[in-house]
C-alpha cells in the first residue's frame, strides 16, 4: 500500500487489474485529476477494518471499474470522497464515480457502516450500485428524499445531491 499511496501522491494514476486487493492500509487520492481505473473490477477489501479507499477535497478525480467489499472487520466506511465540510471542488471539474459497487457480505461475511460517503459539492456518479447480504442491487438514484430504510444491519437514507444551491439528482447513502 505504501509504494500505491507514495506514487499517486507523486501524481501518477491507478490502474487496477483483476484481483482481490485485500488492503491494509487506506488507498489515498490527494491530487486533483488522478484517474483510479479498474480494469475486470478488482476488488477491494479493507483487511484491517479500515477505509479502503478515501478521495481528498481535490477536483477532477475519476474513479471507474471498482469493487468494494467489505472485510471480516467492520470498517466505518468503504469510500470516502471529499472530507466534511468540503469547499475546494470544481463544477468545470467535477469529480466522477462511475461502475464503482460496493458488497456488505458478499463472498465473506463482510461488515461496515457506510458503503459511500461524498462530502464533495461537485461530483457525479454513474451506474453505482450497492448490494447487501444477497438483496436485490440498490440503485444509487431514487425518487425517495428524506426516507430511511433498513436493510440487514445497514441504515440506507435517500438524499438530494446538490451543487451551489441546485438539485442536480437524487443519491444514496448506505448510513
Amino acid at each position: 500500500m505504501q509504494k500505491i499511496n507514495s506514487a499517486l501522491a507523486q501524481g501518477q494514476n491507478l490502474i487496477l487489474t483483476p484481483g482481490i486487493y485485500n488492503l491494509d492500509r487506506t488507498i489515498e487520492v490527494k491530487r486533483p485529476d488522478t484517474v483510479v481505473l479498474g480494469l475486470g473490477f478488482p476488488t477491494l477489501v479493507p483487511s484491517n477494518g479500515g477505509v479502503a479507499m478515501e478521495v481528498a477535497d481535490v477536483p477532477g478525480v475519476k474513479l471507474n471499474g471498482l469493487l468494494f467489499d467489505a472485510g471480516a472487520l467492520s470498517s466505518p466506511v468503504l469510500l470516502q470522497v471529499g472530507k466534511p465540510n468540503a469547499q475546494k471542488s470544481n463544477p468545470q471539474d467535477p469529480t466522477l464515480v462511475s461502475d464503482v459497487f460496493f458488497r456488505i457480505g458478499g463472498a465473506t461475511a463482510g461488515k461496515a457502516t457506510v458503503s459511500l460517503v461524498v462530502n464533495s459539492d461537485n461530483d457525479c456518479r454513474q451506474s453505482g450500485y450497492s448490494g447487501h447480504c444477497g438483496e436485490l442491487p440498490l440503485r444509487l438514484e431514487k425518487e425517495r428524499i428524506g426516507e430511511t430504510e433498513r436493510i440487514g444491519s445497514s441504515r440506507i437514507h435517500y438524499t438530494e445531491l446538490r451543487r451551489a444551491g441546485q438539485k442536480l439528482h437524487n443519491s444514496l447513502c448506505n448510513a
